[in-house]
């Protein structure tokens, strides 16, 4: 079944109902299916598989990606935000032989085009001819003009086929691409779905840009329903609370820092958010005071606190939160991560990949993990694995530790980022919420630097504000609720945290200061 029909089965039960938002502008499924089949069109001229998306959260980016699964290609999400460099290797990486545009993008695509070197296809679904820079004569280049002809055909693609392939950073400099497919896609979106009881009233949130895999949640829960799909602008991004109340939001979707920066706005106000019924979280760990800081201003909400890698497609653990703080499931002053999906499969393997019921690496299986990276058998051969006692099944390889209580599995930390500092292991999140608690601060983080081997020197705590505590009366208060070892050699009060292009806190910034 192609990803495609969701929104269709939508457009022909629902087609006057508003499927998007976006620069202020309202497009009915009816409406938006004409631009998709107009773009369409087009694509299913070209011989390439993949259709590279230059386009920032506008009308051009959503049509094209559904044009793109309409026709049987994969689409693959650049950003304006990228270097060109990046871009540039994106494109040739995934063998891109279509690129859309939209009209924010020119700019970035004038400086991309010097760098590209294999003939592609440039669409311009709301370009005129006339406002088309000049493109070298190897690329060919189709214009608002040439976009007349609607087509209505869905291409049947097997479930194995490539939805969307997404890149995400590489431990050698290279982008390692995400690729995932209409039948991962669709198991998450059709859980997800009963899960929430989605209804043709609904409207969604969309806040991350579409490189972040987080985007795809909103994206096709909000076509399935038949429901609305409300584009945050990246202008009000860091303070949505207006656009939240005006276009009465029911479903939010972020990264927790979003939620922190909204309190330290004053925006998290008791009641300030009563439309909101259901809130997920992702992407990052979700501290207890921000989460109940979000219930008391998103007072009618279910808050769901998901995990999940790009490789299973969003998410594949949910814990949904008790209304009462005291019932919430926390360790170190962060929430847990729930259980596992009842249509997926997950386990914790030790450092030799022998699978224990305790504690160690997070391993996922089922119909939305990924089957292995994109032309990188190296990569997948080491993390795309079978494991011992459970037979031929492939099991994903997180890197992420975790450990069970009580039958709820709590997020610990990253294997990469497992430190020990003169012999003893440590907890990163149990020094943030001791310092959080005595200073009354909602984000702190703190970095061992510099580690070799898994071997910290040193650990720096970062504290966004001011403090009335001097740092050596925090380190003297600390010395009496932590061991020595977890003592910080420096506290840094900083006026913001740095964020990265998914909205969450960049550690490699946060080291500069410390060098």
């Amino acid at each position: 079944m192609n990803l495609y029909s969701i929104f269709n089965n939508s457009k022909q039960n629902y087609p006057n109902n508003i499927a998007l938002m976006v620069d202020k502008i309202p497009y009915s499924y009816k409406k938006l299916s004409v631009i998709i089949g107009e773009i369409s069109n087009e694509l299913l001229k070209s011989d390439g598989n993949q259709v590279a998306l230059l386009a920032h959260k506008s009308v051009v980016a959503y049509a094209g990606l559904l044009a793109a699964l309409k026709s049987g290609k994969t689409y693959v999400p650049l950003n304006p935000k990228f270097p060109n460099s990046r871009n540039k290797k994106i494109i040739s990486l995934s063998e891109s032989s279509v690129v859309i545009v939209d009209n924010r993008c020119i700019k970035s695509l004038i400086e991309l085009l010097p760098l590209l070197n294999e003939p592609i296809t440039f669409i311009f679904p709301e370009t005129q001819k006339e406002n088309i820079p000049e493109i070298a004569s190897h690329h060919f280049v189709v214009s608002k003009e040439d976009l007349t002809k609607e087509n209505d055909i869905i291409v049947d693609v097997e479930k194995d086929h490539l939805a969307y392939l997404l890149f995400t950073s590489g431990s050698t400099g290279v982008p390692k691409g995400v690729p995932i497919s209409h039948n991962n896609v669709l198991s998450y979106t059709e859980y997800m779905y009963n899960r929430y009881d989605v209804l043709p009233t609904d409207r969604f949130s969309h806040v991350p840009d579409l490189t972040f895999d987080l985007s795809v949640h909103d994206l096709y829960l909000s076509f399935r329903g038949g429901a609305g799909l409300y584009c945050v602008p990246d202008n009000v991004v860091m303070a949505p609370a207006k656009f939240i109340n005006t276009h009465q939001l029911t479903f939010w979707c972020s990264v927790p820092s979003l939620v922190q920066i909204m309190g330290r706005f004053k925006m998290l106000k008791p009641s300030n958010f009563p439309s909101i019924r259901w809130s997920m979280f992702c992407g990052e760990p979700l501290p207890k005071n921000v989460a109940i800081q979000w219930q008391g201003a998103a007072v009618n909400t279910q808050i769901d606190n998901v995990y999940g890698p790009t490789e299973t497609t969003v998410s594949i653990t949910y814990y949904v939160l008790p209304k009462k703080a005291e019932d919430i499931k926390e360790k170190n002053g962060v929430v847990c991560i729930g259980t596992v999906f009842d249509t997926q499969e997950l386990c914790l393997v030790d450092e030799n990949d022998i699978p224990n019921d305790v504690t160690g690496e997070i391993c996922l299986s089922g119909s939305q993990v990924a089957k292995g990276y994109w032309k990188d058998e190296e990569n997948t051969a080491k993390q795309f694995v079978k494991l011992e006692g459970k037979g031929d099944r492939i099991w994903y390889k997180t890197g992420d530790i975790a450990k069970y209580e009580d039958g709820f599995l709590f997020y610990m930390a990253r294997k990469d980022f497992q430190v020990k500092i003169r012999g003893y292991r440590i907890e990163l999140d149990e020094i943030n919420d001791a310092i959080a608690k005595l200073i009354e601060k909602t984000m702190v983080y703190t970095i061992p630097h510099p580690v070799v081997n898994g071997i910290a020197d040193n650990l720096y705590t970062f504290v966004e504000g001011d403090s009335e505590m001097s740092k050596k009366d925090i380190l003297l208060a600390l010395g009496k609720i932590l061991p020595t070892y977890m003592l910080p050699r420096d506290i840094f009060f900083i006026a913001e945290f740095p964020l990265n292009m998914n909205g969450k806190v960049d550690r490699k910034k946060l080291i500069e200061k410390i060098i």
